[in-house]
């Protein structure tokens, strides 16, 4: 959400209404990219693997995190349309490649104990991503308040509450992609060469 209030607020001054165009543009942006990406990327993850491609997707999103500190500043709105670009995919990975992942993770653990877990597998990831949708709209929040944002200050908002939220979007996703690369590096998956494919 941070991006809405960046577009608003620093990018177009306070202007809700410009703001709130601009947020339009990015999430069509956004719907379209990853509708044109999903069939590559789905290529991708089976010639490649799915730990391989995830790991490009999560790099790729990385450098995109890094690149909101340029695209949300006064002047350059068009370039929301790069921060789509470079975050659909990691949309794409949740809606396409971690089902598939946690598919193939349920028919090992059947071949392996004879039991079905899928039903528990999916119902774990709804869980979990529901509690990070809940979490981020009260995170912003409290966000908001703990930089000093004022939405009663309208266009005046104090420069170090606007660069707390630039540094917010930027480093917070880089942050959060980074720990994921990480995962995806560093965790002793048994049996790689089967997982991987």
């Amino acid at each position: 959400a941070l991006d809405f209030y960046l577009l608003v607020y620093f990018v177009q001054a306070g202007d809700v209404a410009a703001g709130a165009n601009w947020k339009g543009i990015l999430s069509s942006c956004f719907a379209v990219f990853s509708l044109v990406l999903l069939p590559l990327i789905t290529y991708i993850a089976l010639r490649y693997g799915k730990i391989a491609t995830l790991i490009g997707i999560y790099f790729i999103s990385a450098l995109g995190s890094l690149a909101k500190w340029f695209i949300y500043v006064p002047g350059n709105q068009a370039a929301v349309v790069i921060d789509a670009l470079l975050g659909a995919s990691s949309f794409v990975a949740i809606a396409a490649i971690l089902p598939t992942m946690l598919a193939d993770l349920s028919a090992k653990t059947k071949q392996q104990s004879g039991y079905g877990y899928q039903g528990y597998f999916v119902a774990a990831q709804n869980k979990f991503v529901n509690f990070s949708i809940v979490g981020a709209m009260l995170g912003t929040g409290v966000l908001l308040n703990i930089i000093g944002f004022d939405a009663r200050l309208g266009e005046l908002q104090s420069e170090q509450s606007l660069f707390w939220m630039r540094i917010c979007l930027a480093g917070g996703t880089f942050c959060l992609n980074g720990v994921s690369l990480l995962i995806l590096l560093k965790y002793p998956f048994t049996d790689k060469q089967q997982i991987m494919r």
